[in-house]
């Protein structure tokens, strides 16, 4: 016999897991029981890996970011609020958002490579080019921070990830119109916030 959040006990042999909703998959989570989690790992991990790997490109890494998203919801599954969205869309975002770091990562990877090989060439006009990318990068990143969380998601989903703002919609649970008016106002913000900082660049040269 377990015990849920709400001081329920149920047998775990006598319950069917498939037969319940996600937000009482949760709250079996949330009392420590793992044939909850299995259960919720079951009823995603196909889209889950799906979408990973349509970031990555790559279906082992995919597989792995899965893996760490769910051992993530295990270890803090209190973050997960059903009233702000459905399980399958926060676990979509969560898988996401850890498929773009580590994109990031290994294109980090692959940059200071890169770096070391032009070095040892001493190829100065390719060095001064990616001295400019990351600039323009650092700044890019900064922009996505200034914006809210429902249009930084909306943006990375649709614009790092490669969703369609359709697709966008679904995975977050939200109508079309709300998601195109989100990346809209998301995007002019960060036309504004990289057009003051190439002003400020402009007056410090002046």
């Amino acid at each position: 016999m377990d015990k849920l959040s709400s001081g329920r006990a149920v047998d775990n042999k006598a319950f069917d897991y498939a037969a319940v909703g996600d937000d009482e998959l949760a709250e079996r989570v949330k009392a420590r029981d793992q044939l909850g989690l299995a259960e919720i790992f079951r009823r995603n991990a196909s889209i889950l890996v799906a979408t990973a790997t349509k970031v990555t490109r790559s279906r082992t890494l995919a597989e792995e970011i899965v893996q760490e998203v769910m051992v993530k919801l295990w270890n803090e599954i209190d973050k997960f609020d059903s009233s702000r969205g459905s399980l399958r869309a926060f676990l979509l975002v969560q898988v996401h958002r850890r498929s773009i770091d580590v994109v990031r990562s290994e294109s980090s990877r692959s940059r200071r490579e890169e770096k070391v090989e032009l070095l040892d060439r001493k190829a100065e006009a390719p060095l001064a080019e990616m001295v400019v990318e990351q600039l323009h990068m650092k700044s890019i990143m900064v922009s996505l921070a200034n914006l809210s969380d429902s249009e930084r998601t909306a943006i990375e989903l649709a614009y790092f990830g490669g969703h369609t703002y359709h697709e966008v919609a679904q995975i977050l649970n939200e109508a079309d119109g709300t998601i195109k008016s989100r990346i809209r106002t998301g995007l002019r913000k960060i036309r504004e916030t990289l057009e003051s900082s190439q002003l400020g660049e402009q007056d410090d040269h002046d």
